[in-house]
């Protein structure tokens, strides 16, 4: 029996040897009526309980977390709070298929942040899990912000949260600050004292084997590492640095990618002579920054003043069993206070242009 009294451990007659637990709220209003059944609760027989109060979204499992579903209930369930407000700048929310999506009104007024909380996470400690499909674009100038709120709450007039986003200042969306937030609608932007985390999500791929050969045209040919290639495709465009400089390219494109051989060729121009399966050693880099880094996870987890985050690459890559940063929020000169007690939970929207958007896959929201 779980040492909690709001849990219950279910077994199902379809299922042997599987178990779940869950709350017990969770088990009476939905897996009762899947066929689960619990010893923890042995006299509940599915007759509804009309002085209950209606459960919510977190409250129907809130010890395993939900997922939410753009296509089912959109952003309809957050609310909006403008940290810093630039100019003119409007944030406009869509749905785009399975994905979540933010624009912008203005090219000019580029220093915008929003945080967009759910509205069922009221809670002190929980952790969020957000698939950032990423922005539409990652060049100088146009950098759609993206990352995690946790434990949001409104202290004297401000919007403070604790935050985990990534770079767009130095160019690089594997560095992950670890902080808070805090603002009043204004044009200023305050921080809390955090720290920073270089994530390895990087779709570069390890050069180990070469050949060339003459297929009507000369073909280069790459054996590389991971063999699932990060999903590289055919027309992609890839920039090679390879120990044998007859196969380095700038700016060429794929002509087949092969994830049972590990390998990718794209066509030679220069060097017009055969080369022979060989031991070889360099890189493979998408030319497209927006490729080469998106999508991947995100996960942070808050307990207390302290933030725990991993990131993965997703889809070809597991979910790391370790935390990969633990940072501890402190406050700051222009920081008085850190969000204490029950707050909610959600994602980042910053930096967007009219020219541009970002994008969010699944997001689990878990209670800690």
């Amino acid at each position: 029996m779980p040492s909690d009294p709001d849990l219950v451990t279910c077994t199902h007659d379809n299922l042997p040897g599987a178990e779940k637990v869950t709350s017990r709220l969770a088990y009476r209003a939905v897996w009762w009526f899947k066929g689960w059944r619990s010893d923890d609760d042995p006299t509940f027989d599915g007759t509804a309980d009309d002085t209950a109060p209606i459960p919510t979204l977190a409250d129907l499992d809130e010890r395993t977390g939900f997922v939410h579903s753009w296509a089912e209930h959109g952003w309809g369930v957050f609310d909006r709070k403008i940290v810093n407000q630039d100019g003119a700048q409007a944030f406009t929310a869509s749905v785009n298929g399975n994905y979540g999506r933010v624009g912008a009104s203005s090219s000019t007024s580029a220093n915008q942040r929003e945080l967009w909380v759910h509205q069922d996470t009221l809670w002190a400690n929980g952790e969020v899990t957000a698939v950032l499909k990423g922005p539409s674009t990652y060049i100088s100038g146009n950098r759609p912000q993206m990352g995690i709120v946790l434990r949001y709450q409104l202290i004297d007039g401000h919007h403070v949260a604790f935050v985990v986003w990534y770079d767009i200042f130095v160019g690089d969306p594997r560095v992950l600050n670890i902080s808070g937030w805090r603002g009043n609608g204004g044009p200023t932007l305050n921080q809390a004292a955090g720290g920073q985390y270089t994530a390895e999500v990087t779709r570069d791929l390890r050069i180990v084997a070469a050949l060339r050969f003459q297929f009507g045209s000369w073909i280069n040919e790459l054996t590389c590492i991971p063999p699932h290639l990060h999903g590289l495709a055919i027309n992609d465009s890839i920039t090679v640095d390879c120990d044998d400089n007859t196969f380095d390219a700038t700016a060429a494109s794929v002509s087949n990618a092969d994830r049972e051989k590990a390998s990718l060729q794209y066509t030679e121009d220069v060097t017009t002579s055969a080369v022979s399966n060989k031991v070889a050693n360099g890189t493979v880099v998408l030319a497209n920054n927006h490729q080469r880094y998106f999508p991947y996870v995100l996960k942070a987890r808050l307990i207390g003043n302290t933030i725990s985050v991993k990131a993965w690459r997703g889809r070809y890559e597991p979910e790391p069993a370790d935390w990969q940063t633990v940072v501890t929020v402190a406050t700051d000169a222009d920081f008085p206070a850190l969000p204490s007690g029950p707050g909610r939970f959600g994602v980042v929207a910053a930096h967007a242009h009219s020219s541009s958007y970002l994008e969010y896959g699944d997001i689990h929201f878990r209670r800690i």
